[in-house]
């Protein structure tokens, strides 16, 4: 939070102080703590960029709501520019096969996360956990139209450590399981070693996107 208040409102880590939050119920704060606990616990395909952002909104609504003193945010305008936008999408590109954290695509722009997280959305229309969701169901309807690659090594390669939790967030995204997107397309992949949505997976193995703890 004192990171948050430094990076998001210039407010000394020294001066920050959040008044007693205990004596009534936020729903504001219940939600974001429900959705962080969730998407922490189930790694779910968010992953390190959507668990960092959440952070960062609940800080903001603490300091904005209990802050004994109240913030004022830094001045901002407009999104990112054509170069440094371009430098964070090649990014994300180029790691969509691994954990990808808020505060490293910040950091590729010179940004605090906060500032980052406004002026991603204003330039795409997303926020950054959103676009790379969108991005990594392009990359797997790819890998299905042109590929013969089994389910299995397309989740690796979207950063999934199961192609059962692949094929639960393709099926919610897309409509269709990746086996009937691909049958589809009128290809037909290599055997798998689980069923598709085997909740299982592999034995030994946990469900779940490749999540380093954020996010």
């Amino acid at each position: 939070m004192r990171r948050v208040a430094l990076e998001a409102c210039g407010m000394p880590p020294a001066h920050v102080e959040i008044r007693d939050v205990f004596s009534g119920r936020d729903p504001e704060i219940a939600c974001l703590g429900h959705r962080l606990l969730r998407e922490l616990t189930t790694a779910g395909l968010g992953g390190l960029v959507y668990a960092e952002s959440l952070a960062t909104l609940l800080a903001l609504h603490l300091l904005r709501t209990y802050g004994a003193q109240q913030p004022r945010p830094c001045p901002h305008t407009g999104g990112l520019s054509p170069h440094k936008l371009r430098l964070v999408q090649e990014y994300i590109h180029a790691h969509l096969d691994q954990p990808l954290g808020l505060a490293d695509l910040a950091a590729l722009v010179q940004l605090s996360t906060p500032h980052f997280l406004r002026m991603f959305k204003h330039s795409t229309g997303q926020a950054p956990h959103q676009y790379v969701l969108a991005q990594r169901m392009e990359r797997a309807k790819g890998y299905l139209r042109t590929s013969r690659l089994c389910m299995t090594e397309i989740a690796l390669h979207l950063g999934f450590q199961t192609q059962s939790h692949f094929a639960m967030h393709f099926r919610r995204l897309t409509g269709l399981t990746p086996t009937a997107y691909r049958h589809a397309h009128g290809v037909h992949g290599a055997p798998c070693n689980a069923p598709e949505g085997d909740p299982r997976g592999k034995p030994g193995e946990r469900d779940g996107s490749a999540v380093r703890s954020v996010s």
